[in-house]
């Protein structure tokens, strides 16, 4: 018996998750990840070594490559508008050249605006050119385990 989508889905959530915490541990921050999945603030908390704190959202997930954007469910735009810092956690495709990237997007900067796809669902977006790229990750064994857990069926071009 197979993963099932919704395990899939959270394990690449964790994965996102897990290298964000590494790459503010790198920059130097303490990370305390959420111990509740149900936590409807935050991932994760940031503390500076001066003591201050900021509440973090991580989204894994392939971009909404013909809308250049990242997108969220209706009920997550309050929360990703909210908090102190977002971040999404591009998942490896050709658009990406094979490499998993580390988004920042800005406070100020989050607007979403919505299309609806031909299958009718609604989807709230924020531009990638709103947002600041943060790191660019080509570990193999990372790229792996994301391309395995993600559920796109994106593939960018008829050579991938």
């Amino acid at each position: 018996m197979g993963i099932t989508t919704e395990s899939k889905m959270n394990l690449l959530g964790q994965l996102g998750e897990n290298i964000t915490a590494q790459y503010f541990q790198n920059e130097g921050f303490i990370v305390e990840s959420s111990v509740s999945v149900f936590d409807r603030k935050k991932d994760m908390q940031l503390k500076s070594k001066k003591g201050e704190v900021w509440n973090v959202e991580v989204k894994t997930q392939q971009p909404y490559h013909m809308k250049n954007s990242f997108t969220v469910l209706q009920n997550q735009v309050k929360k990703c508008k909210e908090v102190d810092i977002l971040i999404f956690v591009e998942t490896p495709s050709h658009q990406s050249n094979k490499r998993v990237k580390i988004w920042h997007s800005p406070k100020d900067k989050r607007e979403f605006t919505t299309t609806q796809t031909s299958d009718g669902r609604d989807m709230y977006m924020l531009n990638k050119s709103d947002m600041r790229l943060l790191s660019i990750i080509d570990d193999t064994r990372i790229i792996s385990e994301m391309q395995m857990l993600s559920l796109s069926k994106w593939k960018g071009d008829k050579n991938e």
